[in-house]
């Protein structure tokens, strides 16, 4: 009976005759194997060579030595590039998969087997600042190790008692990282000679168990899932904001830092994984250790993780820290087994700081010597540009420095058509902590806008940029369908010039209607049900009614181009003043200097002034009616 073609049989007699398959030989469990700091020690790798164990008839005594006596054999379950005479002899080495369990050494001869036994000692995981390898509990290579190499019997099967086996149990015995080393010897009834070792036709190979002659015939190692036992060749470790650039980016007060582990990639293909790992973090405050932290990466056994939450299983960063803190960590990986931690990595400690600033790097400069801004049309600063009617206006602001935090920005504007003017602000939209920005509406024919953005730090200290100023007009920058356009419209106080900002409407016809508000800028148009820009309409008859300056106003309107607009709805909060006592310096016009200095300048203000003079005067005509 051979343990390749029945190992479920062959295991349960394991079970009851042979120790070493038990694991009570080893007299171990998940709490008896060492747990101090290991030396060098590189995870084992199939070798490029080939020493495969020889094959033989078995005929003992013969001219073949021990091999040519004793012929054996290998079963790896799950891998058959171990099995058989595949499984290496010295100086070649095995790589057993973590996976397998186990595997079995069968041997047999032409005559009965008295006993036999195979000699084993290894070591386990190592790393680079220990001095001396620890040894594997229960099969130690003796001096300078306590303990002495584990003689193992084989199972010697009847009834001819020509056949023997053993079962390597690596799940129990022999665990990732470990590197084993054995030989085998067999002893025969009224036979010459009556004992035969493996050891005599071995390649020397250290550590040899001390007392004795033995030398090594076979190398294996249980498959770890590091390259090696250096954390840095096997996990890269990065922060978000970097706090191991040159010159480093210290978070500031309000910054937390995301810590992320990422195994390397072995360059053939193969990219490690990490089967768990915790950060260790202290920090140390006027050069006092205030508070420390253990906190585990997840998700396990993937090839890039972050800090988690242990209570909800969620991303998450540490700090942040108090200005002017030092902040120390350290990574230890593991694998775990049978409830215990094996093949322990430990990497170096790493050191940052926590920023005493966080503000503005030049904060009496103006807004573009600290951040980039940037627009979408680009080229708005200087004379103002000519846009499609109805381009809407991306303006961004970053900050490259990552420990500078935006707060609350914003952008003050100011808008003029033909017929009024607002000025108001609108807020910028956080994308993260570095980048804000703002989407400003697309114009009606005619509109003029300048604007400057305000932009504030962690301190709320404010810097402001030049002025940046556009106008639209001419064809929509979206063409309308064929017999479709766009509607603007908009309201205006008489007796100020202003429009009415955030205008209250309502746009319908005979089968639908809609109720909005208008833009920040004093003017509306019909908006899309979702999405951004303007609603195209159908060319026919619409009924506008708009509500602004306490009082409300409704028209009807024919569309019938593909853009309309826009249409003015007139209102007064103050009575008008006499027709004769109107002229155009008492009128109230904004201020020519400033930001709205280039927007103002774009309607030449004598014509301006006429138009408002004639309208005024038909409305009060109609109020007297």
């Amino acid at each position: 009976m051979r343990l390749p073609t029945t190992p479920l049989i062959l295991a349960l007699a394991f079970l009851i005759v042979c120790p070493f398959g038990l694991g009570a030989a080893a007299g171990q469990g998940p709490t008896a194997r060492p747990a101090g700091v290991l030396v060098p020690h590189v995870r084992p790798s199939p070798s490029l060579a080939t020493c495969p164990t020889p094959a033989s008839a078995g005929i003992w005594g013969s001219a073949g030595g021990f091999f040519g006596s004793i012929s054996v054999s290998f079963y790896v379950p799950g891998d058959q590039s171990l099995s058989g005479s595949n499984f290496n002899t010295i100086p070649c080495t095995n790589t057993i998969p973590t996976y397998v369990n186990g595997f079995f050494m069968n041997i047999s001869t032409n005559t009965p087997i008295a006993s036999a036994y195979v000699t084993i000692w290894g070591l386990t995981w190592s790393l680079p600042n220990q001095a001396v390898t620890e040894p594997i509990s229960g099969y130690s290579p003796g001096s300078p190790y306590a303990g002495s190499p584990n003689l193992v019997p084989l199972y010697v099967e009847p009834p001819t008692y020509q056949t023997a086996s053993v079962y390597f149990n690596d799940y129990k015995n022999f665990w990732p990282g470990d590197t084993v080393w054995f030989n085998l010897t067999v002893n025969a009834f009224n036979v010459t000679p009556t004992n035969i070792s493996s050891a005599s036709d071995g390649q020397a190979s250290a550590p040899l168990p001390a007392g004795t002659n033995d030398v090594a015939t076979w190398e294996f190692g249980v498959q770890s899932p590091w390259s090696s036992n250096n954390f840095t060749q096997d996990i890269a470790v990065s922060t978000t904001p970097n706090v191991f650039a040159n010159p480093p980016f210290d978070p500031n007060r309000d910054q937390g830092v995301s810590i992320t582990l990422t195994a390397l990639n072995l360059g053939d293909g193969t990219t490690l994984s990490i089967p768990e790992a915790e950060l260790y973090l202290e920090v140390y405050t006027g050069g006092i250790d205030t508070a420390n932290f253990q906190i585990p990466f997840g998700p396990a056994n993937h090839s890039s993780e972050t800090l988690i939450d242990s209570t909800t299983q969620l991303p998450r960063d540490v700090g942040p820290f108090a200005p002017g803190s030092e902040i120390q960590f350290n990574v230890t990986a593991w694998v775990p087994w049978e409830g215990g931690a094996i093949d322990r990595l430990y990497s170096p400690v790493f050191t940052f700081n926590a920023s005493t600033l966080g503000g503005w790097w030049a904060p009496h400069a103006p807004l573009e010597s600290n951040l980039n801004l940037t627009t979408d049309p680009a080229g708005l600063s200087g004379t103002p540009l000519s846009l499609q009617t109805m381009t809407p206006v991306n303006v961004t602001i970053h900050e490259a420095y990552e420990n500078v935090t935006l707060g609350a920005s914003e952008v003050k504007f100011a808008y003029r058509d033909r017929y009024g003017y607002v000025d108001g602000a609108t807020n910028l939209s956080a994308i993260n902590q570095n980048t804000s920005y703002v989407l400003l509406p697309g114009l009606p024919p005619g509109g003029n806008l300048t604007f400057s953005v305000l932009a504030r730090d962690i301190n709320n200290v404010t810097i402001s940029s030049a002025n940046y100023s556009y106008y639209e007009g001419g064809t929509p920058f979206v063409v309308p369908p064929v017999n479709e356009g766009y509607l603007f419209f908009e309201a205006v106080d008489l007796s100020t010039g202003q429009l009415a900002p955030d205008l209250s409407f309502q746009v319908s016809n005979a089968t639908w209607s809609e109720r909005a508000h208008g833009t920040p800028l004093g003017f509306a148009g019909v908006y899309p049900p979702a999405g951004i820009g303007y609603l195209p309409l159908g060319y026919d008859d619409y009924a506008i009614t708009v509500s602004a300056f306490g009082a409300v106003e409704s028209a009807v309107v024919h569309l019938n181009r593909s853009v309309e607009g826009p249409i003015v709805f007139y209102f007064t909060t103050a009575p008008l003043p006499a027709l004769n006592a109107v002229n155009a310096e008492t009128f109230p016009l904004a201020a020519t200097v400033g930001i709205f200095a280039a927007a103002v300048a774009v309607v030449p203000i004598r014509d301006w002034f006429k138009e408002r003079r004639r309208k005024a005067e038909a409305e009060q005509k109609r109020i007297s009616l």
